[in-house]
């Protein structure tokens, strides 16, 4: 499903648009490794604080003047910014205070981002009594990619590119098995095994809702 990738609309935003406790990655300048932090405090256009991360040997990195490159991530957009180390502290708590940021980058991402998984599911053709049980391996609000096994009564009930049916699986945070009708829109078949890009429908919003979740959660670390 091309039509689902992550197109990033970079801008620059006024104000940085995060709450206390908000949970952020940071890359300290002589470190490879982006590393969890939290925000715990800020005073606007002077300095933000954040825990420092635990990661051993990180504690090399922490001093005055060196460069941090934050991101995080609200309501599906992505933001980052540079910073310098102020101070820090370790005793009684490990936090970092960091020079308030003058430009704050933000990357929108298109509604449909979708993420790989490896979900169990199963799909049923409208008008067809056949259930064909596979693996969802991406998905976003705006579809899935299905595939599963091809079974000897195929051709008993052949799919076509266009055929309606509803797709069920279990994920992540959603404590029922649900249902979500929509449509074949690719199909594929490859060393028996059949691929289908399905769309699915946007009038389920409880259960679009419960997906954007999955997936807001999975791109924090990607």
């Amino acid at each position: 499903m091309e039509n689902d990738r992550p197109v990033e609309k970079t801008e620059v935003a006024k104000e940085l648009s995060i709450g206390l406790g908000s949970q952020l990655f940071i890359q300290i300048q002589g470190t490879s490794s982006r590393l969890k932090s939290i925000l715990v405090g800020a005073l606007p256009g002077r300095y933000l604080i954040l825990t420092a991360p635990r990661t051993p040997g990180v504690e090399s990195y922490i001093y005055e003047g060196n460069t941090v490159t934050i991101t995080f991530l609200s309501e599906g957009v992505v933001y980052g910014f540079r910073a310098n180390i102020l101070n820090h502290i370790f005793v009684p708590a490990r936090l970092v205070f960091l020079s308030y940021p003058e430009k704050i980058e933000k990357h929108e991402l298109r509604r449909h981002y979708r993420v790989e998984c490896n979900i169990p599911a199963e799909i049923s053709l409208e008008g067809h009594d056949a259930v064909y049980r596979g693996v969802i391996l991406d998905i976003s609000t705006g579809g899935c990619k299905f595939t599963f096994l091809e079974p000897e009564n195929l051709n008993e009930h052949p799919i076509q590119v266009g055929d309606r049916l509803n797709t069920t699986f279990e994920l992540m945070g959603i404590r029922n098995i649900r249902t979500i009708s929509g449509e074949i829109r690719s199909l594929s078949m490859d060393d028996k095994k059949v691929t289908l890009g399905i769309s699915f429908d946007q009038t389920n919003t409880e259960l679009l809702n419960k997906i954007e979740s999955y997936v807001n959660s999975v791109i924090k670390f990607l």
